[in-house]
């Protein structure tokens, strides 16, 4: 098996937060060839996008994790993790 895939499929199973784990999955399935290094850079921006919503709407991040466990149709919860 490809060194690259055995990491990046290790990276996704691994990943704590499972709505974040299930997103990352998505591109996988698209593109079943996509690097590891491809995939972790949608994760990061995933979590810049997470940063930015908390700093718009005042919060810290742990304050964003909160609402989306109060809230799952929050796509915010999808940018925690990393």
């Amino acid at each position: 098996m490809d060194p690259d895939i055995l990491a990046r499929d290790q990276f996704v199973e691994y990943v704590r937060d499972m709505a974040l784990r299930r997103k990352l999955k998505s591109p996988i399935r698209q593109r079943p060839a996509i690097s590891f290094l491809s995939l972790r850079q949608e994760g990061i921006r995933w979590a810049e996008e997470g940063e930015r919503l908390a700093m718009q709407l005042g919060l810290g991040l742990d304050q964003i994790g909160f609402l989306c466990k109060n809230n799952l149709r929050n796509s915010s919860c999808k940018l925690k993790a990393l």
